[in-house]
């Protein structure tokens, strides 16, 4: 690849699943979000032996090399300037940490390569199925799914939380209703769809909501950076940005937010 055409990539998420990437050089790039890279736990081995165009092997320190990129989060681009064989790994360990994963172990080290999960089959009417130790699929207990394809207990432990921040968001952005009318008035229905018992939940409502609550934002923030209207207080930033990070996971546990989210991924008008 050309230097300049390699100086224009931004986005590191079409690699996110290269889980046995162990050497990566992005320096002088215009990456700004190093949170993709999260998994790539191989990306901390120490030593990387490398062919050399003589056919010589040349062992390089393997890792992430950032230097020069414009790295929105100031703690992750210091890391760009240290030195020394842990360097990677520390910069994975806040990353993780960030992200609320645990920091990596020589467990995940040894043999993370050949970690990567089978995928599982779609899920029916009949038997379904359940990724269990060692990485094997194997018939999902009763428990996991209800007659209609839902992850009860993943739902139960998410809609509390996500009910709460929903209304922080909706009360927040009610007493500035003329400030961001459609962003208010998205969160209000979102909440309104959230709110209601876990059993009543119309999914395929509740993701047309969050759809609405995505595009209501993606305005008002042009409107923010255009100087046409205030920036969010701290509180309403924190409350949106942990309804759209709690809804993912929500929306997903239930057969109606799975099928609707692969049908949007098939659909052109969607991308």
């Amino acid at each position: 690849m050309a230097r300049r055409s390699w100086n224009k990539v931004q986005d590191l998420r079409p690699i996110s699943n290269l889980l046995k990437l162990r050497f990566l050089g992005i320096s002088r790039t215009q990456v700004s979000d190093l949170s993709p890279i999260v998994n790539l736990v191989n990306l901390a081995h120490r030593q990387e032996p490398v062919r050399l165009a003589s056919g010589a092997l040349q062992v390089r320190t393997g890792g992430v090399q950032f230097q020069g990129c414009p790295v929105a989060d100031k703690t992750a681009a210091l890391y760009a300037r240290l030195s020394g064989p842990d360097r990677t790994r520390e910069l994975l360990d806040y990353l993780r940490e960030k992200e609320g994963l645990p920091p990596i172990t020589q467990a995940d080290l040894e043999g993370s390569a050949d970690k990567v999960p089978p995928r599982l089959p779609t899920q029916g009417i009949g038997p379904h199925f359940s990724l269990q130790e060692r990485g094997l699929i194997g018939f999902a207990p009763p428990p996991q799914l209800d007659q209609h394809g839902n992850e009860i207990e993943r739902l139960e432990a998410l809609h509390a939380p996500l009910r709460e921040v929903a209304q922080d968001l909706s009360d927040g952005l009610s007493r500035r209703r003329n400030q961001y009318p459609e962003l208010a008035i998205a969160a209000q229905r979102y909440f309104e769809q959230v709110t209601r018992d876990l059993t009543a939940i119309d999914f395929a409502q509740l993701y047309g909501s969050a759809l609405r609550l995505e595009v209501a934002e993606a305005v008002a923030r042009r409107e923010i950076d255009n100087g046409t209207a205030p920036g969010f207080d701290p509180a309403e930033e924190h409350a949106l940005r942990n309804v759209l990070l709690l809804h993912g996971p929500f929306i997903l546990a239930s057969s109606q937010g799975r099928a609707l989210l692969t049908d949007a991924e098939r659909y052109p008008g969607a991308q």
